[in-house]
């Protein structure tokens, strides 16, 4: 049977190709950092880190991780005037003044369609559906005196999603009722 020759190192000393010739240096560990304050905001929050400002009304949009969506906004300033805000990812948050009137909250899809009804009072929220047997878009309307906070858990796929709870508060409430509601929807 033929031996197995030894190498030579560039050094031109001869080993067996297994053994290294001196102790391999110990690799540290990666530095963990802080995650950066983003100006465009975080998607991955919970409610409880959500900022609030104390009367203002506060629209929150959370959602699984299948898909990224929209929540759509349109409102009447204190002035009188329409506005329209819109924000995507997984958790997105809209604060507007307290005298804000004609709010309406609908929800998209990123490169899908429409969040659409379902019947959330029966267990397996069927869609709802028109006269010609259409999927209805889910649309929130408040014309005055909405909750403080208003908080929609969104759920499912790109061509099929639509919001499974909302949770309507006036005031903050218990911050463990908060979390466990964000870990039910992912």
């Amino acid at each position: 049977a033929p031996s197995a020759a030894p190498t030579l190192s560039a050094a031109g000393s001869s080993r067996p190709p297994w053994r290294p010739t001196a102790a391999a240096p110990q690799r540290q560990p990666p530095q963990l950092q802080p995650p950066r304050a983003s100006s465009r905001g975080s998607s991955h929050r919970s409610a409880s880190s959500s900022a609030t400002l104390p009367g203002m009304i506060t629209l929150e949009m959370t959602c699984d991780m299948l898909c990224v969506r929209t929540m759509h906004v349109s409102y009447v300033d204190p002035d009188g005037n329409p506005r329209q805000k819109a924000k995507s990812g997984y958790h997105a948050t809209v604060l507007l003044l307290p005298t804000c009137t004609d709010i309406e909250v609908s929800f998209s899809v990123v490169g899908g369609t429409s969040v659409h009804k379902v019947d959330r009072s029966q267990a397996q929220s069927p869609w709802v559906k028109d006269a010609a047997g259409q999927c209805i878009p889910e649309r929130f309307v408040y014309t005055s005196n909405p909750p403080q906070h208003l908080q929609f858990f969104v759920r499912g796929t790109t061509l099929h999603s639509w919001v499974s709870d909302v949770d309507e508060r006036q005031g903050s409430q218990s911050l463990l009722e908060l979390v466990s509601r964000d870990f039910l929807c992912v």
